[in-house]
């Protein structure tokens, strides 16, 4: 929970623990009445909360980059076979930056393919 989260719950706590204090000392007609102006507070500050997070602008969703470190080598022997040190992925997979630092040694043999870093598959 983060801390203006946690601020608002304490306030919340805090007002609900004294409007009961208030109901149970006060006599039934002044509790009546504070109970009337509570209701009329917070049904302008939902009607005012909805407003305000209705006319806000939808947010795209956010994709982070990739980032890869220290990874270990990789070793491809035979045709086809494939060996990534760092990341390998489909265009576009990552929206944000790509960074990779430290990556291993790839060694490709007798038609394997390797790559140290970034490497974009289809």
């Amino acid at each position: 929970m983060t801390r203006p989260q946690r601020i608002t719950l304490t306030i919340a706590l805090l007002v609900i623990a004294g409007l009961l204090i208030a109901f149970t000392t006060l006599k039934w007609d002044q509790a009546n009445r504070l109970a009337t102006v509570a209701s009329l507070v917070v049904a302008v500050l939902s009607l005012g909360a909805a407003v305000f997070f209705g006319l806000r602008p939808a947010q795209p969703p956010r994709r982070g980059g990739i980032t890869v470190r220290n990874s270990g080598n990789a070793r491809a022997t035979g045709a086809g076979s494939r060996a990534t040190s760092g990341a390998a992925g489909a265009p576009g997979a990552a929206s944000g930056p790509v960074e990779v630092s430290d990556s291993g040694d790839a060694e490709a043999r007798d038609g394997g393919r390797g790559t140290s870093g970034w490497e974009s598959r289809p």
